[in-house]
């Protein structure tokens, strides 16, 4: 059925209203949620002030820092990083933390060809405990033809470059990559948010203890569990902090190559991939055997069943097949 003339207009008119009235409904709902939302807080606010003035605390935030904090919290934090030649990144960090006392957090990695890789994972011990150090995470695979090393260290800031280097000196580095990123902006921050927020603790605490009215103590009791709970989260970020700019932390990626099975050339390790690929090929047929007994036993559940349908739709086609054929060759009768 068409709609044509003033039927068509119509209709039209009547679905463009109905849109603007939606749209309009929906900003209504906003506009009231809005209000209900700030008259919450205004009620809060209002209970707060008429006891002690807590009005006062929104205005405290710099005045609690001293002068020596607000001045180191001015300069804006960065970071550098660098791979292969790491010299200029060193000095950078160095003249960084010597500079007002900046919050440096140093990292490194190193990737280094070694030639008797347990030994060298003792010496990497052996250097970070002597540092004052200690080894956060060890990993350590055998391929056959291959052995890696992975080792995650954390040194004394203060004895990092020492430390730096004498892993260095292991083996064979293939890769080296080191970074600083400046964090004393948001150090100060932390410090500086965390004396605020325990003075509006400390005045909470107080108007709580005055506080005697029902509802004025649960308002207070509400905004005091807030404060605690920011409280907690801002200083558990400076703990993190503090960590990683007071330990640095070095990821050491040592590796030594399989023996080849036969004499080869200078430079050209013929032996040694020969026998990688064939050891390749005993991991894949071993891979594909265990997957075939995965799927016989675990697989059961599945393909036995379906092999049961699949037989019985089968003598069902041959029964009936035989069943026709039966009456095709009855003669008929006369």
């Amino acid at each position: 059925m068409k709609l044509t003339g003033t039927s068509g207009k119509l209709v039209f008119s009547v679905v463009t209203l109905v849109a603007l009235m939606a749209i309009t409904a929906m900003f209504a709902g906003c506009g009231l949620m809005a209000k209900m939302q700030g008259a919450d807080e205004r009620r809060v606010s209002s209970a707060l002030n008429d006891s002690m003035g807590y009005e006062q605390l929104a205005e405290a935030p710099m005045e609690a820092m001293d002068a020596d904090m607000a001045r180191m919290a001015a300069p804006t934090g960065g970071s550098v990083s660098a791979t292969g030649d790491t010299t200029m990144v060193l000095d950078v960090i160095a003249s960084a933390e010597a500079a007002e006392n900046r919050k440096v957090i140093k990292t490194a990695e190193l990737n280094i060809e070694v030639q008797d890789i347990a030994g060298a994972q003792k010496q990497v011990q052996d250097v970070v405990e002597a540092g004052g150090g200690f080894i956060a995470d060890l990993d350590v695979q055998d391929y056959g033809t291959r052995v890696d090393a992975s080792i995650v260290a954390r040194v004394p800031s203060a004895n990092f470059s020492e430390i730096y280097e004498q892993v260095k000196a292991l083996g064979s580095v293939k890769r080296d990559r080191m970074g600083g990123q400046d964090v004393t902006e948001e150090y100060m921050d932390l410090e500086g948010r965390i004396a605020n927020k325990k003075v509006a603790e400390e005045r909470l605490r107080e108007l709580f203890a005055k506080a005697g009215k029902i509802p004025d103590l649960l308002e207070v009791e509400r905004e005091l569990s807030r404060v605690r709970g920011e409280i907690e989260s801002l200083q558990g970020r400076l703990r993190y902090l503090k960590d990683q700019v007071g330990f640095s932390t070095i990821t050491i990626s040592l590796y030594q190559l399989g023996e080849a099975p036969v004499d080869e050339p200078e430079g050209w390790r013929l032996g040694y991939h020969i026998m990688g690929a064939f050891r390749g090929l005993l991991g894949a047929i071993q891979w594909l055997v265990t997957a075939g007994i995965y799927i016989l036993i675990s697989g059961a559940v599945v393909w036995i069943p379906l092999l049961l349908i699949i037989l019985w739709i089968r003598r069902v086609v041959r029964r009936r097949r035989a069943q026709r054929m039966a009456q095709a060759q009855v003669p008929p009768q006369e």
